[in-house]
């Protein structure tokens, strides 16, 4: 209970909104918290953020008091709504935003039912939003915990919305957070991490996942082209994980990882579900193990034509399935 009160610390000391829920998932799983603690511990956090929203809403209700002496200036009007015109934030009507949102698979889709972010209310209509949605966990939380082992089609149900209510704030605060980003278009090099049939790793992380082909195929995209945005570098939060980073999208992720100059180890893929961080942490650890066995003999394989025509091949055999959508086949699954 220690390491989660000092991540929570972490946060209530700084003033910030608590945002770390991976973290918190991983503390639950490692330190066995009980159902009920955990749902207390959510509460906590949710207040906590309702405190910080309804602080934000206080300062933005002392400026907007403030008298000006000079006379006929014109307020601005952004989206055609007059700055002294506007709602109190605490009484956002979001609603609609709520129903829309959960049919979102990307920030993408996000762009089309949210305000734009010169909106005055846009933070506003996030943040309301986010704090519903914890709301909605805790209630499922205490749902879950009620039902008896026996209803474990129900339970599964309940606990299949946790984990895309989680998603869907992990994919608000990013969108909440984005900065513009300059693309570079690299014509970056990519190997593979491969299984013991000398095949890529990757091939046998997608089986069964045709449905999230397409994220998968945009996200080695990524890679190819050295756009990296919404990316994670394991190694400075996980001294298990060496020189692992994550570029991800609605819940979908891609490990890899630069072995030298523009040259880029496709490690794995997966797909996310939010409420087992735990299971997730321990298999980028063992991708992070495979890669650091295959390192040296990947560096020397560099200096051969022969290899990186293989690669090439690889790579093309990868992009034609998650173009065609075929499923994988596989000799192994380690």
């Amino acid at each position: 209970m220690n390491e989660i009160e000092n991540l929570l610390s972490k946060y209530f000391n700084d003033n910030k909104y608590f945002s770390a829920l991976e973290e918190l998932y991983i503390l639950f799983e490692e330190n066995s918290i009980s159902i009920k603690d955990r749902k207390d511990i959510l509460k906590q956090v949710y207040q906590y953020n309702k405190k910080i929203y309804i602080k934000e809403q206080n300062k933005i209700t002392t400026l907007s008091n403030i008298k000006i002496k000079e006379e006929d200036i014109e307020m601005p009007i952004i989206n055609g709504i007059n700055e002294d015109r506007k709602t109190d934030s605490l009484n956002i009507d979001v609603s609609k935003y709520m129903a829309d949102i959960r049919k979102c698979t990307s920030e993408e889709d996000l762009c089309y039912i949210l305000p734009e972010r010169d909106d005055p209310q846009f933070e506003n209509i996030i943040n309301t939003i986010i704090i519903n949605l914890y709301k909605e966990k805790v209630q499922l939380i205490n749902v879950i915990r009620l039902q008896s082992e026996d209803d474990a089609d129900i339970q599964q149900l309940f606990e299949d919305e946790l984990d895309n209510i989680d998603c869907i704030i992990e994919l608000l605060l990013d969108y909440k957070n984005y900065i513009e980003e300059e693309i570079i278009e690299e014509n970056n090099k990519l190997i593979f991490l491969k299984n013991s049939s000398y095949e890529p790793f990757i091939f046998q992380n997608l089986k069964g996942y045709e449905e999230y082909y397409d994220s998968f195929k945009e996200l080695i995209n990524r890679v190819k082209t050295g756009n990296f945005k919404h990316m994670r570098n394991f190694t400075s939060t996980n001294s298990k994980i060496v020189n692992v980073i994550e570029v991800k999208a609605f819940k979908t992720r891609v490990l890899f990882t630069r072995i030298k100059d523009n040259t880029y180890v496709i490690l794995a893929a997966f797909v996310k579900k939010c409420n087992s961080d735990l299971r997730h942490r321990h298999f980028v650890e063992h991708v992070s193990d495979k890669f650091q066995i295959q390192k040296n003999e990947l560096l020397r394989n560099l200096e051969k034509e022969e290899f990186l025509i293989g690669e090439d091949n690889w790579l093309e055999e990868l992009n034609m399935m998650l173009t065609d959508k075929k499923k994988v086949k596989v000799h192994e699954s380690n």
